[in-house]
C-alpha cells in the first residue's frame, strides 16, 4: 500500500469504545464510522473493499482519505462482514 493511496484517519474522535474514524462520502451522502477500539484487525473489510480499507504492519485498519463515492456499496458491504461490526455506515 503507498503512501499516498491511503493514511490512517487523523478525524479520531472519542467513541463509547475506544477512538472512532470518521470519513464521509459527500456525493453520495454516506458516512463511514470505524470504532478503534473494538477492531480486532482481522481484515475482513479489506477483503472486500481494497481501495477503502487495509491494515497497517501492525494490523491497525487504515481506511483510504476520500474513498470514490462510487464504492458506496462495497463500503456497506465490508462493514456487514466485520465480525465484530466495528464499521458503522450511514446513508448506504
Amino acid at each position: 500500500m503507498g503512501q499516498g493511496r491511503a493514511a490512517l484517519c487523523r478525524s479520531a474522535v472519542p467513541g463509547s469504545y475506544g477512538m472512532s474514524c470518521v470519513r464521509e462520502l459527500g456525493e453520495v451522502g454516506m458516512r463511514i464510522t470505524v470504532n478503534h477500539g473494538l477492531c480486532d484487525g482481522l481484515g475482513q473489510c479489506a477483503l472486500v473493499a481494497p481501495e477503502v480499507f487495509s491494515l497497517d504492519d501492525d494490523e491497525r485498519l487504515v481506511v483510504a482519505p476520500d474513498p470514490a463515492p462510487e464504492l458506496a456499496g462495497r463500503v456497506a458491504a465490508a462493514a456487514r462482514a466485520c465480525p465484530v461490526r466495528a464499521i458503522a455506515v450511514e446513508g448506504a
